[in-house]
């Protein structure tokens, strides 16, 4: 995978080694963007890359214009891979426990792309809400398998996009 557009423009984006992750096709990541750039300026934003992986989404944020980046992601493997994709860039911090983290910004994107079929989002949405992690503007997208119920208090979906067996649902506040 490589990074699609702005700075870091043609950046690979290294996988973490393992099983323990699953990349977001790229294919699944320029649809996700191109839906954003109609919608969204990336411009001085915040964004949250949840469950990162390779960070591969944060770094496609960041390389648009966003000036800051949070990486949620507690696998060993993945977390030598971001800061490895990450290389020379400083507008970026790994959070390796979501529950116990201190940050105080409030997140203009968030991308959640949690294991497949393990509820995770159940547990890890309501983290950002309840602690106003989000404000009225703010994108939640989520990535799931297609058989997944997405539905979250205080949130309302506004869109949904099937990939084969990955659904991307984008939503905000109620």
């Amino acid at each position: 995978m490589k990074v699609i557009t702005g700075k870091f423009k043609g950046r690979i984006i290294k996988a973490p080694l393992g099983m323990n992750t699953r990349p977001t096709k790229q294919r699944i990541k320029e649809s996700i963007f191109n839906i954003l750039e109609n919608q969204f300026n990336f411009k001085d934003k915040v964004i949250a890359d949840v469950f990162a992986g390779s960070g591969g989404f944060a770094l496609e944020a960041l390389s648009r214009g966003a000036k800051m980046a949070y990486l949620f992601e507690k696998d060993y493997n993945a977390i030598k891979a971001i800061n490895e994709n990450f290389k020379n860039i400083e507008d970026y911090k790994i959070i390796k426990d979501a529950t116990k983290h201190n940050v105080s910004e409030v997140f203009d994107l968030l991308y959640f792309d949690p294991p497949y079929e393990k509820d995770l989002l159940n547990l890890s949405i309501p983290l950002f809400t309840k602690n106003k992690l989000i404000h009225d503007n703010s994108i939640i997208i989520t990535e799931t398998s297609i058989d997944e119920v997405t539905e979250f208090q205080g949130l309302v979906k506004t869109d949904t996009r099937v990939y084969g067996k990955t659904k991307i649902d984008f939503f905000k506040k109620e």
